[in-house]
């Protein structure tokens, strides 16, 4: 039998990964708004892409733009570590 590893042995190699994406796994449960209301993201599930090919769960995302919607908003931008 023949076991090939490749991660880090003791502080040597390397599995480092980066985050190369972000994905919105469950749409918030509000995706309609009027004038002045706020994003909610309420039901949301937001995944972390990374280099490797893995997802991760993440909460500490940040949403643009933040406070009240204007009339034309028709998105908001979801980010995590600068992606």
């Amino acid at each position: 039998m023949k076991i090939i590893y490749a991660g880090s042995i003791n502080g040597s190699g390397s599995t480092s990964k980066v985050v190369t994406g972000v994905q919105v796994a469950t749409n918030p449960v509000k995706t309609v708004y009027s004038d002045g209301e706020s994003f909610s993201s309420k039901g949301m599930t937001v995944k972390a892409v990374y280099s490797d090919g893995t997802t991760e769960t993440v909460t500490d995302y940040s949403i643009s733009p933040s406070g009240a919607l204007t009339a034309g908003t028709d998105k908001v931008t979801i980010s995590y570590e600068g992606k």
